[in-house]
């Protein structure tokens, strides 16, 4: 099983941790969304975590909104 441990800026972990930063998403419901995910293909729950902690701090560098 491929690990999001890597969270490079293109992944669904940076992007929807862009969208937190920028007020457009609370971030936690972004994580549970996401270990909710992570759990149901089989990730570990602390891996999880440590994986959605990672890309969300990686998608905080560059916060963005949506254009309305």
């Amino acid at each position: 099983m491929r690990s999001w441990r890597t969270t490079p800026p293109s992944s669904p972990v940076c992007t929807l941790g862009q969208l937190a930063a920028g007020g457009e998403l609370s971030e936690g419901d972004v994580t549970g969304w996401l270990l909710t995910a992570a759990l149901q293909v089989g990730q570990g729950e602390r891996e999880a975590r440590r994986t959605i902690a990672s890309g969300l701090r990686a998608g905080a560098r560059r916060p963005r909104t949506v254009a309305a």
